[in-house]
């Protein structure tokens, strides 16, 4: 595939900012919710796929339900219809958030998913959108990124103030909710061969391993040979919030990745 002419829906996103190829686009320029745009940008484009990275996140899913289904599910719909017309692959990004189950659960491709809060649910909604319109489809689900350089936010943000803080700060660190920490650039190399590769299917990339964010700050802090104290706390539901499952990791039948233990290491001696 000429991955030159990959369309990449979502531009000025978090992941899409971080990627050294295709086509950006960004929301100024594409409403993915406006079906008449979306013709009008791949006649002018031309693209020899489409990967949307335009999404409503999960905290603002919960607020906005309506804008959370309007973009995450029918937003998809919308692109995925234009692409099987002109028979090119769609490649949506997903996310361990349409899992539930306990603390040492891990899921694969062949898992079936079972979201506990909106975002999920739309994300869940959008993949099977995609494959009942398609078989030329990519679903890429990931955990929780962290190694951003543009748009520092969510875990990127908590590991970056782990490596800022000084010595006497206390860490405090949910225990009771498991992901799989996904180095920025580990998942962006994978991605990239899953493309020009014209793989199809669902495929989870993720590096390898699950942990709680107290997990990861306590690797953190043995890397970092700090003395500062981590303390373990337990998540709480508050109104307005997302419900989490406890556990959102991802293991994957397909792609082996190194261990987020291995990349963080290597994203901590970068960062020095």
């Amino acid at each position: 595939m000429d991955i030159s002419k990959l369309l990449i829906i979502g531009g000025d996103s978090a992941i899409a900012r971080e990627i050294d190829f295709g086509i950006k686009i960004s929301h100024k320029e594409l409403d993915i919710t406006n079906a008449n745009q979306i013709e009008e940008v791949f006649s002018k484009y031309n693209p020899s796929a489409v990967l949307c990275l335009a999404s409503i996140d999960l905290a603002n899913s919960e607020k906005n339900p309506s804008l959370a289904f309007q973009v995450n599910v029918f937003g998809l719909y919308n692109i995925a219809i234009q692409t099987k017309k002109r028979n090119i692959p769609i490649i949506m990004i997903s996310s361990g958030a349409i899992f539930s189950g306990q603390i040492n659960n891990s899921f694969s491709e062949k898992d079936i998913p079972r979201p506990l809060n909106i975002y999920g649910q739309t994300k869940y909604l959008a993949e099977l959108l995609i494959q009942q319109i398609t078989l030329n489809h990519l679903i890429i689900r990931t955990g929780w990124m962290f190694g951003l350089t543009h748009k520092k936010n969510g875990f990127t943000k908590f590991i970056d103030n782990l490596l800022n803080s000084d010595d006497n700060s206390k860490i405090i660190a949910t225990s009771d909710i498991v992901g799989s920490p996904t180095y920025i650039i580990d998942f962006i190399k994978s991605l990239k061969d899953t493309i020009i590769q014209g793989k199809k299917g669902i495929i989870h990339i993720v590096n390898s391993g699950s942990a709680s964010a107290s997990d990861v700050a306590k690797e953190a802090i043995k890397l970092l040979k700090s003395k500062r104290q981590i303390e373990p706390t337990i998540s709480t539901y508050v109104s307005g919030q997302p419900i989490r499952s406890k556990s959102e990791a991802l293991n994957s039948n397909i792609l082996k990745l190194r261990s987020w233990q291995e990349a963080l290491k290597e994203y901590i001696l970068a960062r020095k």
